[in-house]
């Protein structure tokens, strides 16, 4: 009876550390597959800005163009916090540029955040009601608000 028990308790325990062991491996992925993600869409949102940058120096700006790219921004920088969640920066084995500094001075970021997410709210009203001097004045903030990210938040190397 005691041999049954001992084996049925080591197989229990077989079990449990093959479950940690691919819980454990997962995680690593999913990380390293949110960083990836995020970097995928801050490139595309750095595209969408140098687009409206481009089409601020047309003779006539195309406001459609215009709409579309800041509407990508203002989507992107609504939910860019939940992009960062705990366990995916550098100090967690993760590869990407995102800074501890996330994470270690969270209400920090979190205030960086919000200004991005105003500003660019603000360049995309500004596009929606197809005023390009508010365009023009908006793009200025937003650009503000990245780079203050970017010189705290991300490893610029």
């Amino acid at each position: 009876m005691r041999l049954v028990t001992l084996a049925a308790i080591a197989s229990c325990l077989a079990a449990a550390t093959a479950i940690t062991a691919t819980t454990a491996s997962a995680k690593d992925p999913s990380a390293q597959q949110i960083a990836r993600e995020r970097h995928r869409d801050m490139e595309k949102v750095g595209r969408a800005f140098k687009e409206i940058n481009r089409q601020m120096k047309r003779p006539a700006p195309s406001i459609s163009v215009i709409r579309e790219q800041s509407g990508f921004i203002a989507d992107y920088m609504a939910r860019m916090d939940k992009q960062y969640p705990t366990g995916s920066g550098q100090q967690d084995g993760v590869k990407t540029d995102a800074l501890a500094t996330i994470w270690a001075r969270p209400a920090d970021f979190k205030l960086a955040v919000k200004r991005a997410k105003d500003t660019s709210k603000e360049l995309e009203a500004a596009a929606l009601r197809s005023d390009i001097g508010r365009v023009r004045a908006a793009i200025g903030p937003v650009g503000g608000s990245c780079k203050g990210c970017h010189d705290n938040f991300r490893n610029n190397d």
